[in-house]
Parts: C-alpha cells; structure tokens; sequence
C-alpha cells in the first residue's frame, strides 16, 4: 500500500504511460499502434473563476461598510507628496596647498 499525505495512490492508473507503452511495443514488433479511446470527460462541477472572485470582492466590500454593490467604485483623492528638507552639506575640508 503506498500512502502520501494520508492518500491511497494504488488507486489512480498513469493512463499516458500504459498508452505509450502499448505504442512503443506495437512499434518494437512492427504493427501499427492501435487506436485510443479519447479520455472521458471530467466529472464533476465545473467553476466560474470570475463570478466566484466577483462575489467575494463583493462580500468583502460590504463587510467593510456596505461600500459594495454593482459597479461599486472606490473614492479617489489627491495625494499630496510630502515635500524633502534640503539635506545640510558638511563642510569640505581644507588642506593647505603646498
């Protein structure tokens, strides 16, 4: 029984390998590969990545304040840049000529 993480991967078949096997071995032996079954549809549900990140960014709005909703912009305002102090020079120094 081989586990990873707590899974049983005797389970699971390395579909791509068995076919190219059976590729390779018709090739060794001079017949033309034999043709696949195409793979079967994934089962399962299928995810609207974008609604799913609307709703969220949407519920997380309205969290915060009820600023969420359709089309909820954001405020915008000017930002004023903080204005640098000259920095003071040290004096140079000096070194009599000779």
């Amino acid at each position: 029984m081989d586990a990873i993480g707590g899974t049983d991967i005797c389970q699971y078949r390395d579909q791509y390998r068995e076919a190219m096997e059976a590729v390779i071995e018709a090739k060794a032996e001079g017949h033309a590969p034999a043709e696949t079954e195409a793979p079967a549809e994934p089962k399962g549900k299928v995810v609207d990545l974008m609604s799913a990140l609307q709703d969220s960014v949407r519920a997380a709005k309205q969290a915060r304040g009820g600023e969420g909703g359709e089309g909820g912009e954001g405020k915008v305002r000017e930002m004023r840049l903080k204005k640098k102090a000259p920095t003071k020079m040290a004096p140079a120094n000096k070194r009599p000529a000779f």
